[in-house]
């Protein structure tokens, strides 16, 4: 019989093999309130997403107006290598994406543009769906997607859609995914393509073995690996560069790392430590496979908020944990709604704010010229941030007083 609400299976954590929140069993079945179907719902959601930052984040171009709007120094080498022609490490070592262009029939931009659409399309509906498998009510999961779409990290691969990053963000979101089902085909499947992508996969492929399934789990880390050191052993980078330890010691690499999700890093913490979530198995376990992995590569690379890529998802479950602990205070969540919303008229150049972009050398130049505005939104997302903490402490705190914000409940 149709209903308005969606029924979804997750049996509590089992202790036989192979148990997962997220296989089917009558007994334990719940029913959550929200889209008939979350597919549908998730693939919209994104949809709209793609269109807003096509509108609103103004798009590196050929002939962009200055440096920042300019191509990338990497989207040259991918462009060359879907042409046929040579490339530099590491981005000639990241084969499947510009092989993928080479075959669609569109010109190289087009088609890495193409790809990226499509891998934004398809991370964003499964991580909606994700969240929802997580049992977290609509309301908390669209808001939590609010912020991923939101986050400085995400509107770069939209301000930039001709590199690699939105594939390899595709892929980890499946990898985590497929741990949460305790399917180590389709795991190591994703993490094979991730890494001939981008080599931030390659941080999240040991998280299968916290499942214990240690043949599956070591037979995808050394696949994985395998794949990873071939094409470089086959042709080694020539111009190696040295982690750069010294960045550590700058004040400017920490303002980086903070510029990557603001003041949504805080409350990510306060989703981790509020949020209440029954995580998958292995979910912390790769949380700090990536939080490791990204802070490693922020000393090989010089953009160093783009290296955080890796956590957005995972940003993303506790980000919703939060949210859904604020079910009864719907202004405060009203206020999360407005500093979300509000972020990316100033994390990047838009089409909102017509200032002149001339002279953009780098994101750090979009700051200086709007300083104080950043600065406030910065502030009131923080205070925000410690507001939403003092709630939660309380006795008593974050019990639903709406259905559509509340716990599932059991038919």
């Amino acid at each position: 019989m149709a209903s308005d609400t969606e029924s979804l299976e997750y049996p509590t954590f089992g202790t036989t093999r192979g148990t997962t929140i997220f296989d089917s069993d009558e007994s334990t079945r719940v029913r959550i309130a929200g889209f008939k179907h979350p597919w549908i719902a998730g693939a919209g959601l994104s949809l709209a997403f793609l269109i807003l930052g096509q509108a609103l984040i103004l798009e590196r171009h050929p002939d962009g107006s200055s440096r920042w709007l300019e191509l990338s120094p990497d989207t040259y080498e991918y462009v060359a290598m879907i042409e046929g022609k040579g490339a530099t490490a590491p981005f000639k070592h990241r084969l499947l994406v510009p092989f993928l262009a080479s075959l669609l029939p569109l010109p190289p931009l087009e088609a890495l543009r193409a790809i990226t659409w499509a891998s934004l399309l398809i991370g964003y509906t499964v991580l909606f769906v994700f969240l929802r498998r997580l049992q977290i009510p609509t309301t908390a999961a669209v808001i939590a997607m609010l912020a991923v779409f939101a986050s400085t990290r995400n509107l770069l691969l939209i301000q930039n859609p001709f590199i690699t990053d939105a594939f390899s963000l595709m892929t980890l979101t499946l990898m985590l995914s497929s741990l949460a089902a305790d399917r180590p085909g389709r795991f190591g499947v994703f993490a094979v393509l991730g890494v001939m992508a981008r080599e931030d996969c390659l941080f999240a492929a040991p998280a299968f073995l916290t499942t214990k399934r240690w043949r599956a789990g070591l037979t995808i880390t050394g696949l994985t690996l395998l794949v990873f050191l071939v094409p470089r052993v086959l042709a080694p980078d020539q111009a190696y560069q040295p982690p750069d330890f010294r960045q550590l010691l700058s004040w400017q690499y920490y303002a980086q790392v903070y510029l990557a999700f603001g003041f949504l890093w805080f409350a990510a913490i306060s989703g981790l430590i509020f949020g209440r979530l029954r995580m998958p198995r292995g979910f912390y376990f790769l949380t700090l496979l990536l939080l490791g992995g990204s802070c490693l590569s922020t000393l090989f690379a010089g953009d160093t908020v783009r290296m955080f890529l890796p956590l957005l998802p995972i940003m993303a479950v506790f980000w919703a944990g939060l949210f859904q602990r604020l079910a009864r205070y719907r202004v405060h969540l009203a206020l999360w709604l407005v500093v979300i919303v509000t972020a990316p008229v100033l994390a990047l150049p838009n089409e909102v704010l017509p200032v002149p972009t001339e002279g953009l050398q780098d994101l750090e130049d979009w700051y200086r010229r709007f300083k104080w505005p950043i600065l406030a939104h910065q502030v009131a997302g923080l205070a925000l941030v410690v507001k939403t903490a003092y709630l939660l402490s309380q006795p008593g705190s974050g019990r639903p007083d709406h259905p559509s914000l509340s716990a599932p409940r059991r038919p």
